[in-house]
């Protein structure tokens, strides 16, 4: 997987180098030096692509860490590693995204060895680095970067020959139920420390208005506990899922005061592997045997009822062509007496500012005009409290810079205050120990809260922002032409900013019962994103994707378009889409100006004899199957047909018409039509579009992706009784045959699969005009998960009674 891993200090210099696998070179070395490090313009992604190879690094303090590799893999398979159990990963209508990072975990695991990492501390310790990583990676394959089990064999002074009782030790910690933990631990003193850390990721407009708001928090533990004890600790009073929890919870209810915010509502959540996760789900209580040392116990991510700690007010006024007045007013929103530490207010300048005069109440204000940015601290603020800044802005005339458009980035701030903003409280933390003679009692405990930020004031992004709320309004419109020419007029829209970024503001929701956007069409946009830097002569042929977190509809996503090869005949462009900092999509697509005619050859096919103007629609034909055969379907059947006709909303159908070609599809009485995992239907555009052949690709790039998983499991949810639970694209690739073709008419869009194993689904599909031409190629691999019982019942009492 890794071919190579790096380690550089701010210069360059390589200070840690490890290579796994014959492709990868020292040349590697040099062109991440000359081309990220040393790079004019500051390196956004986390992912470089240059001459073929991958550069997947992260930065840590003054020192970077690069993992390299050549070949053409999932870029999530590097970050992450799966070191956490997610206990709700099937409950809902998306995959499991683990978040630990590889990279992030290494560095971690360095850390633990010997604190802060930096240059002088990587030199001083380079034996034991090269130690863990032969730990850590077996041939370029991450392995186990736990620190608490690589302590119990790995130390500073060495690798030792392993006696006896180690070796029998070493296999105890392999093959048994608590190999995260060594026996015989002691101490003098038992302690037990917890920290509730919370992330609030906040977008805000001018006018104090949230845009869009998330916490991400964890819990990190140290253990100084002697023997092998078992800790138990509860969160508030209940915990919702996605506002299906147990008892409900304080997010239903309309009067913040009358919740007392005794529920938050967590909307993903994983564990460390120790979490007794049966435990968790009968007694909703935490209950752990935990490592030794410092480890990181749970993740979660919640988006309701935050309590947001500030408040900041941005006001802008352009006296004069040279001359702006910035107002920057900060309240603090908790308690008086808590008090904010760490305050950190960066207010974007023009790039053209000559000069800045500044005046704040309090704190200390400077302009670093290497960053264009007026930086303001504050050491501490206690709650209820306001101060502001004011801050004369000189601009320089000068024509280059005032014809380009400052987009006016927002205003960003970082704290630290002592309570967490999403409400989530500990209520008790215990320890048991049953053979050794100490109590609950004996063990001193210690809880913080430590609620951080990323939070940003929109003073130019709030249009954008709000942009997205209100397309988001769309899924309750009502099917219909006039939704459709909607629809058309804006779902591939972008905004550009520079010249390589886009941002999309109008992202379909593709079902109701999550906010998660279709993936078809966040691939559509990635195409108009790199059609937008190709010349116009250069039509895309050909694009491979990868589907890798879910992307959020209400949110803006924003593209980058890499620029690999701007030849005469072809152009390559890599796409990533970014949501929440975080890379959600990756793709990478080829551009070719039309040749003339050379030779040919082309498969042959018997197009169906059929009117597709007089066949019904899918969703035709399934209320007709509900309507005429109540008493012949299955139990799972009603629920499939009723899933499928009640879930998906109309926005996601308005895009598209289809026509089955197998008018017998979902018969109860005819199981040979669903003996196959094929599915051929005819399609075409709602809304005519022209012959423009960037548009007819575009549109076939969203529609690819619709039915490609639902028709490799068909057979198995007809005739076997399957009940999807989970259903998600992975892998996804499409080759263009055609130089022009015209979706405004009836084509074909024949698909079928020839494999599905241990969930995983693999999916071929073709697209012919009605004069039998081969327009079109897509190959995809996807995940399905048959639903677990829980979730089945809840699928079945929203779904049966509809």
């Amino acid at each position: 997987m890794i071919g190579g891993l790096f380690v550089y200090n701010h210069k360059g210099e390589v200070l840690i180098s490890r290579i796994y696998r014959d492709d990868v070179t020292r040349n590697a070395v040099d062109a991440f030096r000359v081309n990220v490090i040393h790079a004019r313009q500051q390196v956004r992604t986390p992912v470089t692509n240059m001459a073929r190879t991958s550069f997947f690094h992260i930065k840590r303090g003054n020192v970077w860490i690069c993992a390299v590799t050549r070949q053409n893999i999932n870029a999530a398979m590097v970050f992450e590693v799966n070191l956490m159990s997610s206990e709700f990963g099937d409950k809902i209508l998306f995959p499991k995204m683990l978040p630990t990072q590889f990279l992030n975990r290494f560095a971690d695991t360095m850390q633990s060895y010997f604190g802060k990492l930096n240059e002088e501390n990587i030199k001083n310790n380079f034996v034991l680095i090269y130690e863990l990583l032969d730990e850590i990676l077996d041939f370029g394959y991450p392995q186990n970067t736990d620190s608490g089990v690589l302590k119990m064999f790995i130390t500073q002074q060495g690798i030792r020959t392993a006696t006896k009782e180690e070796q029998s030790q070493i296999t105890s910690q392999v093959t048994g139920q608590i190999g995260w933990r060594r026996e015989g631990i002691k101490y003098r003193r038992n302690e037990l420390f917890l920290d509730v850390i919370e992330y609030v990721n906040l977008l805000m407009s001018q006018q104090g208005q949230v845009l869009s708001a998330h916490v991400a928090g964890k819990v990190a533990m140290k253990s100084y506990l002697s023997g092998m004890p078992e800790c138990k600790f509860g969160i508030n009073d209940k915990i919702t899922i996605e506002g299906k929890g147990k008892g409900g919870g304080a997010s239903g209810s309309d009067d913040p005061s009358k919740s007392s915010r005794a529920a938050v509502a967590i909307d993903d959540c994983q564990f460390h592997q120790c979490v007794k996760l049966t435990k968790f789900d009968t007694e909703h209580a935490i209950s752990f045997i935990p490592p030794d040392g410092e480890y990181e116990l749970m993740r979660y991510r919640t988006t309701k009822d935050i309590q947001l700690p500030f408040r900041v007010i941005p006001l802008v006024r352009e006296v004069s062509r040279n001359k702006m007045e910035v107002k920057v007013v900060v309240k603090s929103n908790f308690k008086p007496s808590l008090l904010a530490q760490k305050i950190e207010v960066r207010i974007p300048t023009p790039p053209n500012t000559s000069g800045v005069q500044l005046i704040c109440m309090k704190g200390k204000a400077k302009y670093k005009a290497g960053e264009n940015a007026i930086v303001w601290k504050i050491k501490r603020m206690g709650g209820m409290k306001e101060s502001q800044i004011s801050a004369e802005i000189d601009l320089l005339s000068t024509g280059s810079v005032e014809k380009k458009k400052w987009n006016r980035p927002p205003v960003s701030m970082n704290f630290e205050v002592p309570f967490a903003p999403s409400g989530l409280k500990v209520r008790y933390l215990k320890v048991f120990e049953p053979k050794l003679n100490y109590s609950d009692h004996d063990v001193i405990k210690w809880v913080r809260y430590i609620g951080m930020t990323v939070t940003k004031y929109a003073v130019g992004a709030a249009k954008r922002a709000a942009q997205v709320a209100q397309n988001a309004k769309i899924i309750k419109e009502p099917s219909g032409p006039e939704l459709y020419r909607k629809l058309w007029s804006v779902f591939l829209n972008l905004e550009r900013d520079g010249e390589n970024d886009f941002w999309a503001t109008h992202i379909l929701r593709a079902r109701f019962s999550v906010s998660n956007a279709y993936g078809g069409h966040i691939a559509a946009l990635a195409m108009k994103a790199g059609c937008e830097t190709v010349d116009p002569n250069l039509n895309i042929h050909s694009m491979h994707n990868y589907f890798i977190k879910p992307a959020h509809s209400d949110i803006p996503i924003l593209y980058q378009v890499e620029r690999i090869r701007d030849g005469r005949s072809f152009a390559t462009r890599v796409v990533r889409a970014i949501q929440n900092d975080q890379i959600i999509f990756m793709g990478q697509m080829s551009f070719h100006v039309e040749e003339k005619a050379g030779f040919e050859h082309s498969k042959e096919k018997d197009m169906p004899n059929q009117e597709p103007d007089k066949l019904l629609s899918l969703r035709e034909l399934i209320q007709s199957r509900l309507d005429e055969f109540k008493s012949d379907l299955t139990t799972t059947q009603k629920f499939w047909l009723k899933y499928k006709l009640n879930e998906f909303t109309p926005c996601f159908h308005g895009i598209f018409e289809c026509r089955p070609v197998n008018q017998d599809f979902y018969h109860p009485l005819k199981p040979e039509a669903h003996e196959k995992p094929d599915f051929s239907q005819w399609i075409k555009t709602t809304v005519p579009i022209g012959d423009n052949p960037s548009m007819q690709r575009l549109f076939m790039g969203y529609v690819s992706d619709a039915t490609m998983v639902e028709t490799s499991i068909i057979p198995h949810i007809v005739t076997k009784g399957f009940t999807m639970g989970m259903a998600a694209s992975l892998d996804h690739c499409m080759w263009f045959h055609e130089p022009s073709f015209n979706c405004d008419e009836w084509m074909l869009w024949e698909q079928y699969s020839e494999k599905a194993v241990r969930n995983r689904t693999h999916t071929q599909a073709r697209l012919w005009s009605r004069d039998g031409r081969l327009i079109m190629t897509a190959v995809q691999e996807g995940i399905a998960r048959q639903a677990n019982a829980k979730m089945m019942i809840e699928l079945a009492k929203k779904f049966m009674k509809l």
